[in-house]
């Protein structure tokens, strides 16, 4: 990411941060899926609270690392990490793997909107 752009993608990845928090449904899913998994994230993430390192996954998954990054910030997403070892890789890894999906996100809502519309 040229280094003139990356304060803005940070200011994306808190921004993110901030609607996530203020959607309370959304939060309450967040902080119950890693509740559920606590020991998984706890030996992944060795010292992060298992939620904010579920939220980081997420969040990174469309901006710094992810499809957001690469369709406005020409960037390319890291296309392998064999064995994520910190919170940087492992959000590199999620990225990647979440790519797809995120990448048809708008598509979906668009055409969601269409049908919604024609209520």
């Amino acid at each position: 990411m040229p280094d003139n752009f990356f304060p803005l993608a940070v200011l994306a990845h808190e921004f993110f941060h901030l609607m996530l928090r203020k959607n309370k449904n959304l939060f309450l899913k967040i902080t119950k899926i890693a509740q559920k998994n606590e020991k998984l994230f706890t030996k992944l993430s060795k010292e992060i609270p298992s939620r904010i390192f579920l939220e980081e996954l997420l969040i990174s998954s469309f901006i710094p690392e992810g499809y957001l990054s690469e369709k406005y910030f020409n960037t390319k997403v890291v296309s392998r990490i064999s064995k994520p070892k910190d919170l940087l890789s492992w959000r590199k890894f999620i990225a990647f793997k979440l790519y797809q999906i995120a990448k048809n996100i708008p598509i979906i809502f668009g055409k969601l909107m269409k049908i919604i519309s024609k209520i």
